[in-house]
């Protein structure tokens, strides 16, 4: 099923119920939006990659499929995608076990030595079960998990815990960019600003191969381990294999406020 909305834009945190304002910055490599999706009767086998990339990811385990909200009002009544845990402790999210996409994939870069800079971004809320800002769970423990950093106690990881925003409330809809560039010196430093949140910055002082998990399948929602399965709700996930910019970064800012009536 696939519905597409769309809207003009206006000022930052200006609700619009419903309705996508404005569209984030040209030059994404993988956009995962809650308007895509192939369902069935509220169950999601397939995340459809609006980026035109096809970058599609089906859900990890046909028994156990991610549900779809047509209108969640903590999202100003856009469609989320729910993610969570059964009694049995099987998750729901989304891994193409059979191969694809991988990071290499979407980050457009077979050389897993070297650092690349990007941006992701993503709308979403934890409900339960699970620390809010734990960027790794939404984005993937092992087998999806991406490193950036040598695996030791002065790296930035994603799929280990250390790379995580702490403060954040359950149960409140919250936007973040995750912006990752890579100094002269060979440091790697990522910023994660979230809506009404102080920036949290990271610094990894490794310019060692950065090969671990790169050519691994991409999870979403996921976590193989109970510690890791996130609970809660995406609306929206977005993917650059650059840094953006001031006012590119400006620009998604706007299209998340505007969209899903946040505040900076």
């Amino acid at each position: 099923m696939t519905n597409i909305l769309t809207g003009m834009m206006g000022a930052a945190g200006v609700s619009r119920g419903g309705v996508y304002v404005g569209s984030p910055p040209s030059g994404y490599r993988a956009w995962y939006r809650a308007d895509t999706v192939t369902e069935s009767g509220g169950a999601v086998s397939q995340w459809d990659d609006k980026s035109g990339n096809s970058f599609d990811i089906g859900a990890m385990d046909a028994s156990y499929k991610p549900t779809y909200n047509t209108t969640d009002s903590n999202f100003d009544n856009h469609p989320t995608i729910n993610f969570g845990v059964d009694d049995g402790a099987n998750n729901y999210k989304f891994y193409n076990a059979s191969g694809g996409p991988t990071w290499s994939d979407i980050m457009n870069n077979s050389a897993s030595s070297l650092f690349q800079a990007f941006t992701w971004a993503l709308v979403w809320n934890a409900t339960t079960g699970q620390s809010p800002g734990g960027y790794d769970a939404w984005l993937g423990d092992n087998p999806g998990y991406m490193w950036f950093g040598m695996n030791s106690t002065t790296q930035v990881a994603m799929g280990n815990g250390t790379f995580t925003q702490t403060g954040l409330a359950l149960g409140t809809t919250y936007a973040s960019i995750i912006n990752a560039q890579g100094g002269s010196d060979g440091s790697i430093t990522i910023t994660i600003e979230t809506t009404g949140e102080t920036t949290a910055t990271y610094t990894s002082w490794n310019s060692a191969s950065h090969a671990t998990g790169r050519n691994t399948g991409v999870m979403i929602g996921g976590g193989s381990t109970a510690s890791y399965m996130m609970k809660g709700q995406l609306a929206d996930v977005l993917i650059y294999n650059t840094s953006l910019d001031a006012s590119d970064t400006t620009t998604l800012k706007n299209y998340f406020a505007n969209s899903y009536d946040l505040t900076w």
